[in-house]
């Protein structure tokens, strides 16, 4: 058995994130609101020691005002510079970064509609956010004291404030933001997905080796296995979707180029070349840095066996695998 290892540095060019189940939602009520191109502002604080990384929200698009329903839209989301609150800042642009944005679809009022943005790694800590909408009107909700605080143990906001324009007075005090965050918080995980097609020694199988995991500044040991007893030429590839490869909707029937039932399944903006005997080992340094935190990359093996099929190629499942601690 071969191991080979990829610089981190290209690794980590490699990753790019865009999902998560876990979230944080306000209200979607209404009951007061601001056309396009106002901005709501509201404190966010990060309370997983290992940070989190935001990749969408859901909005509540007030459609009477601006953009009616099924109207294209665009958010975008200013951090505080240095971190720290929100409020007296809601109109000072000298604190505020334009740090990602995104587009959506407008939805019908009281209708949450999904915007995802840009993926973005926020250390723990307290940030002022401020969300602008271009496009359509924004619903939010009065404040009471009683309905501006929201979270669970990985984050909490504390709302808000509105603003006609970008950081631009008159300000409104305070306005609930109605939404949702979702981020990802939690550990390394890796999950299979589609079949791979068979060789002469049955399905090769991509798995993380036993006791390994995709985490920050270690080594994430991947084996195919499966393969033939004598040794066979195999290539690990690594990309950042399993949507989408060089334009081409995935997965991708290999059927007409002779391999039947085998299918490509991710893009490859990496691909690391290898052998093995009944099992190929790939070490891949993960980077360090928190920034990386809640990164996804998705993995298949190709194996190349003469006589397998007219292609003498077959794969493996595909895999993702979130970076985390």
């Amino acid at each position: 058995m071969l191991t080979f290892s990829l610089r981190a540095a290209a690794f980590g060019a490699a990753l790019s994130a865009l999902a998560s189940a876990q979230s944080v939602t306000t209200t979607f009520v209404g009951g007061n609101s601001g056309t396009t191109t106002w901005t709501n502002q509201f404190d966010l604080a990060v309370l997983n020691p290992a940070g989190i990384r935001i990749t969408a929200f859901d909005v509540n698009c007030e459609n009477t005002r601006a953009g009616g329903v099924g109207s294209a839209f665009n958010l975008q989301i200013y951090a505080t510079a240095l971190g720290g609150t929100y409020v007296g800042n809601q109109t000072n642009p000298a604190v505020w970064n334009l740090i990602s944005s995104g587009n959506g679809v407008s939805r019908p009022l009281g209708q949450p509609t999904a915007v995802y943005v840009t993926d973005f790694y926020l250390a723990p800590g307290t940030y002022g956010i401020a969300i602008q909408y271009n496009g359509t009107a924004m619903a939010y909700t009065n404040g009471t004291g009683a309905n501006q605080v929201y979270g669970n143990n990985d984050l909490q906001l504390s709302l808000g404030s509105s603003t006609t324009g970008l950081f631009a007075a008159p300000l409104y005090n305070p306005r609930v933001w109605n939404g949702t965050v979702y981020y990802f918080a939690g550990p390394a995980t890796w999950r299979s997905f589609e079949p791979g097609c068979s060789g002469s020694a049955g399905q090769p199988r991509l798995v993380p080796a036993a006791g390994s995991a995709a985490r920050l500044g270690q080594l994430f040991t991947l084996e195919v296995q499966n393969l033939p007893v004598a040794p066979t030429p195999v290539f690990l590839q690594i990309g950042l979707s399993s949507a989408l490869w060089n334009g081409i909707p995935l997965p991708l029937s290999l059927q007409p180029l002779g391999a039947a039932g085998c299918s490509l399944l991710v893009s490859d903006e990496v691909v690391i070349g290898g052998s093995g005997v009944q099992t190929a080992s790939f070490a891949l340094p993960v980077p360090s840095a928190p920034l990386y935190f809640g990164v996804n990359a998705y993995f298949q093996a190709l194996v190349f066996e003469p006589g397998a099929n007219a292609l003498g190629l077959t794969v493996s499942n595909g895999g993702d695998a979130y970076l985390g601690t």
